[in-house]
């Protein structure tokens, strides 16, 4: 569990880089629906920088950083899932795969992973499908 925990310390990390953060709170504002509401200042609520609202090169700079965090965070699911083998039900890892839902809410990273899934194992694609995107029966009933 130590190295689910170390992955999400990463994937957490990339948002707080001051060099990125502003290209990314729209993303951690999805991802975090709390933060939406709650957030410093309300400052997700105040800046909602997508397309229609940015310059070209902005909008170039923001994609990437997005790209950059959804591969980070396809990478370290893929890696544990690896890890942990058939074990994939035990009470610390139920935890999360509920973070991972929720990260998993946000149109942007289910849209990044539409685009970039075939790079995936099967295995992972199978999970991504049957436990994380919304809408799963299985994953409503099991995950809630």
């Amino acid at each position: 569990m130590a190295q689910l925990e170390a992955a999400v310390t990463d994937v957490e990390s990339r948002f707080a880089d001051p060099a990125r953060a502003r290209q990314l709170l729209p993303l951690f504002a999805e991802m975090h629906p709390g933060f939406a509401r709650e957030g410093p200042s309300g400052a997700a609520r105040r800046w909602r920088g997508r397309d229609g609202d940015e310059d070209p090169e902005s909008r170039t700079a923001r994609r990437l950083q997005e790209w950059s965090v959804a591969a980070v965070i396809f990478r370290h699911i893929e890696a544990s899932l690896a890890l942990l083998g058939p074990r994939v039900s035990t009470p610390g890892y139920r935890e999360w795969v509920r973070t991972w839902r929720q990260w998993f809410r946000s149109p942007t990273l289910r849209r990044l992973w539409e685009l970039s899934r075939d790079g995936y194992s099967a295995r992972m694609q199978t999970f991504v499908k049957g436990r994380l995107l919304p809408g799963n029966v299985r994953t409503e009933q099991q995950y809630a």
